[in-house]
C-alpha cells in the first residue's frame, strides 16, 4: 500500500530536498486515481531490445561495445579547473568521468559536498517506477491537476497543463523528468510517498539528514555519479524500467551544459540540477549549477557529472560544458586510433 501524506508535509519535504519555490496552497483536495491496465504483452515487447541498458549480468554482444581501455585525460581536466578556479574566489567544481565499459575513472574534487536541488527528481522517478515492478498498472492511474494548487511553484522548465485534467502517472514522470517540472514533482510526491522516495534515496546512497534544507550541501558528484551507472547496469530497477528510466532521461529539453558539446548523432541520458534564490524583485540568482549524463559515445558509453557552486550562471554553464567537451574529445581521438580492437574473454 502507498503511502499518502498530507500535501503540506509532500511541499515541505520537496522543498527541503528538491528545492521547489511553493507558497500557494496546501491542500490538493480529493483527488480522482482511476487505474488503468496496460496490454502486458505490449509492455514486454516494447523493452525486448534494450537501448539504454548494459546489465552487468547478461551476456554482452561484442559487437556492440569496444573494450579498448582509454587513457587518462586527467591532468587536461585538472588544467581546466585550476585556471577556472582563478576567475572568482567563491567558486568550487567537481568533476567525474566514468567508461562504462573498460577501464579509467577520473575524479576531481569528487568528494565535495554540494546541494543536489532537481536531481533529486530522479530518485523520485526511481522510487515510481519500482513500485510500478509490483504493481503494473500504477503507470495508467489518472490523477487530476489542479492550477490553483500550484500558483506559487517556480517552474524551471514546466510542462503547461490543463486546469482540472486528469493526467497519468506515466505522463507526469515524463513531465517531471523531460521539462523538469515542479507541478509534476510534487503530485508524484504525494502519490507515491515519503517514506519510499526516502527508502529509495537511502538504497542509492543519497540520504540526508532530517535538518537538510533546500541548501544544504549533501550528495558528492561521486554518490551521484553511481545513479546512472545504477541505471546502466539495471541494478536496483528491473531491466524494463531501468530503460524506461533512461528513455525518460535521454529526452530532457534542457540543451547546454554537457549535452552542448556532444554531437546529435550520440544520445545523452542526462538530468540538470541548479539551486536558486529570487531576490525581492523576483529575480533568479543560480548558487549552483550540476549536470549529469551518460554519454552514449558508438562502442564506448561513459558517465560523465561536474558539479559546481558560485559565480554566475552563465559562467557555470559554460565550464559544465567545457569540461563535457574536453571529455568527448579525449574519447574521441582516442577511440579513433587505429589500434587493433582486443575483447576480454
Amino acid at each position: 500500500m502507498l503511502n499518502k501524506p498530507n500535501f503540506k508535509t509532500v511541499a515541505i519535504f520537496v522543498i527541503a530536498v528538491i528545492g521547489v519555490f511553493f507558497i500557494g496552497r496546501f491542500s490538493v483536495g480529493k483527488q480522482t486515481l482511476t487505474a488503468h491496465q496496460p496490454n502486458k504483452d505490449e509492455t514486454l515487447n516494447r523493452y525486448a531490445d534494450a537501448t539504454y541498458t548494459n546489465p552487468i549480468l547478461t551476456c554482452i554482444d561484442p559487437t556492440k561495445i569496444d573494450m579498448r581501455e582509454l587513457k587518462t585525460f586527467k591532468n587536461e581536466v585538472n588544467q581546466y579547473i585550476t585556471n577556472a578556479l582563478k576567475t572568482s574566489s567563491d567558486l568550487h567544481i567537481s568533476f567525474y568521468f566514468r567508461d562504462l565499459n573498460n577501464g579509467i575513472t577520473i575524479g576531481v574534487n569528487e568528494k565535495e559536498l554540494f546541494s543536489p536541488a532537481s536531481l533529486m527528481k530522479v530518485p523520485v522517478l526511481i522510487s515510481v517506477l519500482k513500485a510500478a515492478e509490483i504493481k503494473p498498472d500504477l503507470l495508467g492511474t489518472r490523477i487530476q491537476y489542479v492550477k490553483s494548487n500550484f500558483s506559487g511553484v517556480d517552474e524551471e522548465s514546466g510542462f503547461s497543463k490543463t486546469d482540472k485534467e486528469y493526467y497519468t502517472v506515466d505522463e507526469y514522470l515524463k513531465h517531471m523528468i523531460v521539462y523538469s517540472d515542479n507541478a509534476a514533482t510534487l503530485l508524484l510526491a504525494k502519490f507515491i510517498g515519503i517514506d519510499n522516495i526516502m527508502r529509495t534515496e537511502k538504497e542509492l546512497n543519497l540520504n540526508h539528514t532530517s535538518a537538510a534544507d533546500s541548501h544544504t550541501n549533501f550528495v558528492s558528484v561521486l554518490r551521484y555519479a553511481a545513479v546512472f551507472r545504477i541505471l546502466y547496469n539495471a541494478s536496483f530497477l528491473s531491466k524494463p524500467m531501468s530503460e524506461k528510466a533512461l528513455q525518460l532521461l535521454a529526452q530532457a529539453n534542457y540543451k547546454g551544459g554537457i549535452r552542448a558539446a556532444i554531437p546529435t548523432q550520440y544520445q545523452v541520458a542526462h538530468k540538470y540540477g541548479e539551486r536558486d534564490v529570487f531576490d525581492e524583485k523576483g529575480k533568479r540568482n543560480t548558487l549552483q549549477l550540476h549536470h549529469f549524463g551518460i554519454v552514449y559515445y558508438t562502442g564506448k558509453p561513459y558517465i560523465l557529472g561536474v558539479m559546481t557552486r558560485g559565480d554566475t550562471r552563465e559562467h557555470k554553464e559554460k565550464i559544465i560544458k567545457d569540461l563535457s567537451e574536453i571529455a568527448y574529445k579525449a574519447v574521441d581521438a582516442q577511440m579513433k586510433k587505429s589500434e587493433k580492437v582486443v575483447f576480454s574473454e
